[in-house]
């Protein structure tokens, strides 16, 4: 079966040339239509100079749930993390087919570009079937045909036979398994986090990691489980498998996976943590990191073009949507907006989206610095969420100087970083408490942490390195207008629970959380987290 399998592969390998052209083709087509189109898109919105610009207000929300009722197809998917109330975006059919079918295109236009040999890519995500944009997008229980399933093994993954596997071995052993049966030439993961917690535990864990390969090997195996294998299997699997069941301590990537060269996952804003510990397994003279074009749930900002002499660009393309830009200082006001091409290389601005499905200049909060131009589209890459500011008492705490502090702590305690801690902090001002305070709380993966971290020890290292970055932060705590941090330790699925809403969070999974920002704008008390905490005591 796997000289079948291997033959399928080597056919689209040899097709990927002709398929890269052709997406390049209508990439190229899309470039040069864009600024019709954008006008176009301004009529059909009704953008006007006076349209207000908004945030996901009542208005906001509102215009979503009036396009979801409109029809019966369109499904809600909910966002989590640092707002008082999920947002609902509204995704009918035709919405996600154009997003696979531009992930589709970029990932054959990669494989082109970056040589990549094995047609496979390995996809890590969420496996809850829950109401994030994820799910919506991957969750697939139904069975996936023959040459699907080859090109995209991880799709297997909600097969009932594999899902009783990983109630038995865990989710890290089956995907291994999985990897190893299928030998991909590509790893894909939206959040590196994902990525470098799954890395970590196959090598520091290698036992339980292998724990279904080390069964396999030796015969026990279900008949379903091994039809599912045949439809996956590549040249050399077996020999793979045995030397990893024969293997007491944990063996390069380069053997167990020889097929993986290159990795893609989000490299924006507050991931750098994650991106390093991925380069510890797979370090970059070797592996190649392929950055992840920048999008949200509300929308996709940019696509990816692959440059003629090797460059990488990502240029705000999304189908259907209208892009203006604010300035990084400027206030939201229609006045200040600016059109894709009229920003300037080396400044950032905010981005403005417009769409068909309820959102009317909204502002995604996004800023992105411009680093050049392609056929007058701007080439935009993330710098950072604007306005993650909190102040109490005049301190105007921000995100940058939070993810300095957590720089810190991950030099003073090298564990937060080998463990891929995420981490945020929330205000708090507790019932009855005379002074606010702040509360730093770390997710970590895996229902347990060994060793533990000692929090009284963070919380001071913590309160040292805010008080450098910010003169005023240090003087009210020396004033005492400010309490001391508090420290919360917890896993990370606990942590996406508990800043969710009630009904978002039953079948929630961390991987589902796109990302985390190092400030949540929401006081403790408002939260779950309290709740979630006291169920974890």
């Amino acid at each position: 079966m796997s000289t079948w399998n291997d033959a399928i592969r080597r056919l689209v390998t040899s097709g990927v040339p002709l398929a890269a052209a052709w997406y390049e083709r209508e990439f190229e087509r899309r470039i040069d239509t864009f600024r019709d189109q954008q006008r176009a898109l301004r009529t059909r919105y009704a953008v006007t100079a006076d349209t207000p610009i908004r945030g996901y207000d009542a208005e906001t929300r509102k215009a979503v749930l009036a396009y979801a009722e409109s029809r019966t197809d369109v499904r809600l998917a909910k966002t989590s993390g640092s707002t008082s109330e999920p947002k609902l975006l509204a995704y009918p059919p035709e919405r996600l087919v154009s997003f696979k079918s531009d992930s589709r295109s970029i990932g054959v236009r990669a494989w082109k570009h970056f040589q990549i040999r094995q047609p496979a890519i390995f996809v890590l995500s969420s496996l809850a079937n829950d109401d994030s944009f994820t799910s919506l997008a991957v969750f697939q229980p139904k069975l996936p045909d023959r040459i699907t399933g080859i090109l995209e093994p991880a799709r297997y993954l909600f097969q009932p036979a594999l899902r009783r596997a990983i109630s038995h071995y865990g989710p890290t052993a089956v995907r291994f398994w999985l990897m190893v049966l299928s030998n991909p030439g590509l790893l894909y993961s939206t959040n590196p986090s994902t990525l470098a917690v799954f890395l970590s535990e196959v090598h520091e864990d290698w036992q339980r990691s292998t724990s279904m390969i080390r069964d396999w090997t030796a015969g026990k195996r279900d008949p379903e489980t091994q039809d599912l294998a045949l439809r996956v299997v590549s040249a050399g699997f077996d020999t793979r498998m045995k030397a990893i069941a024969a293997s007491s301590t944990a063996l390069p990537f380069s053997e167990a996976l020889p097929g993986v060269t290159a990795y893609c996952c989000w490299n924006g804003g507050y991931v750098v943590s994650f991106l390093r510990q991925i380069q510890r397994w797979l370090p970059p003279d070797r592996y190649i990191h392929i950055p992840m074009y920048a999008m949200s749930t509300e929308t996709i900002q940019t696509l990816t073009w692959f440059g003629p002499t090797g460059e990488m660009r990502f240029l705000p393309m999304g189908p259907g949507v209208l892009y203006e830009f604010l300035p990084e200082d400027a206030e939201d006001r229609p006045e200040h907006l600016l059109e894709p091409h009229q920003l300037e290389v080396g400044h950032r601005y905010a981005m403005v989206v417009s769409d068909p499905y309820g959102l009317k200049r909204y502002q995604t909060e996004d800023l992105f610095e411009c680093r050049g131009f392609v056929r007058g589209l701007p080439d935009l890459h993330f710098s950072r969420r604007r306005g993650l500011t909190w102040s109490f008492t005049g301190e105007k705490l921000t995100g940058e100087q939070l993810s300095e502090a957590y720089a810190v702590l991950e030099d003073e305690i090298p564990h937060l970083r080998a463990i891929a801690a995420q981490m945020t902090t929330l205000p708090t001002w507790p019932k009855g408490a005379e002074v606010p305070g702040y509360r730093l709380v770390i997710g970590h993966p895996g229902d347990h942490l060994y060793p533990p971290l000692d929090a009284k020890e963070l919380e001071w290292r913590f309160d040292r390195a805010l008080a450098k970055v910010n003169t005023e932060y240090a003087a009210k705590r020396e004033t005492g207008r400010l309490a001391e941090p508090v420290v919360v330790i917890l896993p990370y699925n606990r942590l996406a629970e508990g800043l969710d809403s009630a009904s978002a969070a039953e079948n929630r999974s961390w991987e589902s959380q796109f990302k985390l920002a190092p400030l949540t704008r929401r006081v403790w008390e408002e939260t779950r987290l309290g709740e979630v905490v006291h169920q974890k005591s």
